[in-house]
């Protein structure tokens, strides 16, 4: 979740340089650097093996994102699929498989 939220911020930074500066763009990136923010605090939740509903919460958003992502970027690309599938999927069913853990701490 970590590295997918940094690539989330690094795509908007370097996608900013292409967009006037409106208010319908300004939005739009605000929108995309929030969920950023709240999958990297997640992931870095899920590292530190703290609150787990946020872990929870954040692996779902991963989830969200990624398929809104292919939603936007859909070019028929097979490989594509499935490494957003794998992204959007893997955190979810590793926090549900840790939450034994969390619960010892």
């Amino acid at each position: 979740m970590v590295a997918f939220a940094l690539f989330l911020l690094i795509e908007m930074v370097s996608g900013v340089s292409n967009y006037e500066f409106g208010i319908y763009n300004l939005v739009s990136i605000l929108l995309l650097i929030i969920p950023a923010a709240f999958i990297f605090t997640g992931g870095v939740f899920c590292l530190r093996k703290k609150y787990w509903p946020v872990c929870f919460a954040s692996a779902l958003v991963t989830l969200l994102t990624m398929v809104i992502w292919l939603l936007s970027h859909a070019t028929g690309s097979i490989q594509l699929t499935w490494v957003v599938s794998m992204v959007g999927t893997f955190p979810i069913i590793f926090v549900c498989l840790r939450k034994p853990e969390w619960n010892e701490i």
